[in-house]
Parts: structure tokens; sequence; C-alpha cells
């Protein structure tokens, strides 16, 4: 074998050589790339999954804000909508519910009223519906009206004040001396129902007789002093008693 044909096959073999260690550094390369593709690949198949998984449960209860993806649920299965089944209720709902069944009439004409004020509710009941004229004994159709009240007291454990109140035309009989007397009688005699046929605690409820002093409308029609001949039943959230509740309606300083 000459010396020239054995050069050659030596640089041959040295580029042979070079070539394999490229070989295999590429090799490394590439299955590197693939192994992250891999990851890669993995973690899109869990966010897919995990969008869907979000837009099922922002189709089946409508509680979700807006999530990319689609829902996992077909579409032919229908979907409940609890929010025509779901409904938030308060004391002033309660009340209203109770009274509408059987009151509507007397709400129309505005003998029952209901009305929020910034620490609790006052429901205004006309003397007509409570008491004959000049009188102070509850109405025997009064009672099932304020056992509806006193069963919304009970359930919220309100602290309750009994306002009477009349309008300004004289009395003077030898059981009511004044409007004050005659007031004082009415409201009285609501809150005895409340202790005595619905359980009320006496110690969260008070009587005041306001008397011709707290007019909501003048007291110049007829129809202007029927409005003013009242008991307002205040139901307060607050846990007040005695002087604190009195306070808390600006009775005393």
């Amino acid at each position: 074998m000459s010396d020239e044909f054995k050069q050659i096959q030596k640089n041959a073999d040295d580029e042979g050589g070079a070539d394999g260690w490229l070989t295999s550094y590429g090799d490394l390369m590439t299955l590197l790339l693939t192994f992250f593709i891999l990851i890669v690949s993995f973690s899109n198949t869990e966010l897919i999954k995990f969008r869907q998984a979000m837009g099922a449960l922002q189709g089946s209860t409508g509680a979700m804000t807006d999530a990319p993806g689609s829902s996992i649920i077909p579409k032919r299965v229908p979907r409940p909508d609890l929010s025509s089944q779901v409904r938030i209720r308060n004391p002033m709902d309660e009340l209203l519910d109770e009274i509408e069944q059987g009151y509507m009439a007397e709400m129309e004409s505005e003998e029952i009223s209901v009305e929020k004020v910034q620490d609790g509710i006052i429901v205004r009941l006309g003397n007509n519906l409570l008491f004959e004229s000049g009188q102070a004994q509850l109405k025997f159709r009064a009672y099932q009206l304020l056992e509806k009240i006193g069963k919304l007291i009970l359930t919220y454990d309100y602290h309750v004040v009994v306002e009477g109140h009349t309008d300004n035309i004289p009395i003077n009989t030898a059981q009511f001396p004044s409007n004050w007397d005659l007031s004082a009688a009415r409201a009285l005699n609501v809150l005895k129902f409340f202790i005595d046929n619905t359980e009320v605690n006496p110690g969260t409820i008070i009587a005041i007789g306001r008397g011709e002093y707290k007019p909501i409308a003048p007291n110049d029609l007829l129809e202007n002093r029927s409005k003013n001949r009242r008991v307002e039943i205040y139901l307060n959230y607050m846990y007040l008693s005695g002087k604190d509740l009195l306070e808390s309606r600006n009775y005393i300083n």
C-alpha cells in the first residue's frame, strides 16, 4: 500500500471521528428539544381542561365571570336557571307578603302602610282598622293582622315602639279626658296584644301616646284627619330598650 493511500485513509478516519462527536451532540440537543416540547404540550392540555371546566361552571350556575374555553357540558343538556329559583328575602318582603294575604284592600286605601327607615320598619295601621270611633278596645278583625306582625317581631328579634296618634278634634269623656289619654290607651292595648297573644318579650316593647301632636297630614279635611288617627308600630333593628330606645326616636335628649 502506497504512502499516499495511507495518508488519505488516515485523513478519512480523522474526519469520521469529528463527525461522530457532532452527531452525538446533535442527538442530545434533539432529545432535549423533544423533552421541552412534551412538557409544553402537557401544560397546554391541562390549561385547556381547566378552561373547559371553568366554562362548564359558568354555564351551569351563572355565578362565574366569563372565562375562555367552551363548556364541556353538551349543549343539548338543559342547564338549571338558579337565578329564577333563589330570592333573597328581607324582613319587609316577609311582612308585605303576610299583609297582602287578606289585606290588599286596606293597603290600597292606605289603612295599612309599611315604610322602611334608616334603622328599622314602620307599620302604620289606621284607627278604622283597629278601633271604633272614640274607643281603645281592639276590633276582632285586627287580631289576625297583629298576630302576623307579632310573628315577624319574634322571628327577627326586634325591639318595638308602639305609638298612638289622633287628629286634633278634642275628646272629653269619662274614660278619655283628652286625646293624650285616648292615644296612649290605644298604643297600650296593641302592646298588650303582642305580649299576651304572640309572646313578644315585654322587655323589648314600649307604648307611647302622642295625641294630636305628630300629624302626617294637615287636620283640615276629613280624609286628612282620618290619616292622622293611626297606630304606628316601629320595629327597630338595634338591640335597644328603655332610655336608649326613646333617644333613638328623639323622644328625649
